[in-house]
């Protein structure tokens, strides 16, 4: 049995290919899409905005819904959303094509590292490289209705996200120049931040699925997929446990909004060990373990009335198929979760 001396730094290899390939086909997107919230007539409605609150301060008065200045600036916000969310899509194929790329490098390296096809023939073993037709059958979900209603959600959702800050803002006395600061805090950051969990998660997804197209190109040669995380300060107690688990050859890889998950291809004849995440997080500090499952998840968990698997919801995104998320604590518990809280509402 030949035995692989070293595996390539998970990170590493995300960092270099995958990250790098997805910055390079959204940055001008992105870029695009963060002018539109300070230039323009949108900024200028924004300034009348802020000029109009001044007012209003200076009158002693409030917001209202009809309100020409507030009415003004949803009309121009939505015009730009519209905009942006047409721009969203013209980045799409760039975005799958990098995804596929990141995928073909990548899960070639984890596989096999350190071995060119020159040394794999000299023992017998040959990576197949899978058709672009068969690339394009998996990789489809802008082709997708659904994929269009989460580009008119994208614009709407900031529109109707701006309306409630005033409106709130209304319902709750809140004065009219911090009502319009919180406004404006939204209009600058919002829609990219928004546009980039979309994208991301297109381009993961994307590369995902592509990775499966080179497990079916691979079939004979594989004895096993495994799941890896990066396992770093970003990753969630859901993808802490699901790390290492064991996946069927061509097996859609569920992961959340903005996961970075890989499949490993351990191929026949190459030994290939993961730790499980979950004894991985049962060796972290106290100190770490709380930071990824928050306090009362922490305690909890410690407490032994959840297990850190139980914090993992497989469930079925209109676009993206098979996802995670996060269970809450309240919803394993119920009532029950109150008393994790500290005197916080559960």
């Amino acid at each position: 049995m030949t035995t692989i001396a070293r595996i390539p730094s998970v990170k590493e290899l995300l960092n270099q290919l995958l990250d790098q390939g997805y910055d390079d086909a959204v940055a001008s997107v992105i870029q695009a899409i963060a002018r539109n919230g300070t230039t323009g007539l949108l900024a200028e409605r924004l300034a009348q905005f802020r000029a109009e609150a001044a007012r209003l301060a200076e009158m002693d008065s409030k917001w209202s819904a009809t309100n020409p200045v507030f009415k003004a600036l949803l009309d121009e916000l939505d015009y730009v959303m519209r905009r942006n969310a047409a721009l969203l899509d013209t980045a799409v194929l760039d975005i799958q094509t990098a995804a596929i790329n990141a995928a073909n490098q990548i899960t070639r390296q984890l596989a096999l590292p350190g071995l060119s096809d020159a040394m794999l023939a000299a023992i017998g073993v040959q990576w197949n490289v899978p058709s672009a037709e068969a690339v394009a059958r998996l990789v489809q979900y802008t082709a997708t209705d659904a994929w269009r209603e989460l580009l008119s959600a994208y614009a709407d959702d900031i529109v109707l996200a701006i309306r409630d800050v005033v409106l709130s803002g209304m319902v709750e006395g809140l004065g009219p120049v911090a009502v319009a600061r919180q406004v404006a805090e939204l209009a600058d950051g919002l829609p990219a931040y928004q546009a980039q969990a979309m994208l991301r998660t297109l381009f993961l997804s994307s590369f995902r699925d592509a990775t499966v197209a080179d497990e079916l190109a691979n079939a004979d040669i594989i004895e096993k997929v495994i799941r890896l995380e990066t396992l770093d300060l970003d990753t969630c107690g859901p993808c802490w446990f699901e790390h290492g688990a064991e996946l069927e050859i061509g097996e859609h890889l569920d992961e959340h909004w903005n996961g970075r998950a890989v499949p490993l291809i351990v191929v026949k004849g190459f030994d290939r060990q993961v730790q499980p995440g979950i004894e991985q997080f049962g060796a972290l500090s106290e100190a770490r373990q709380r930071d990824i499952l928050g306090d009362a998840g922490f305690a909890a968990w410690q407490a032994g009335d959840v297990r850190l698997e139980d914090f993992t919801h497989h469930y079925v995104d209109d676009v993206f198929g098979g996802m995670l998320r996060e269970a809450s604590l309240k919803g394993l518990l119920g009532d029950g979760a109150k008393r994790f809280y500290g005197g916080q509402n559960g």
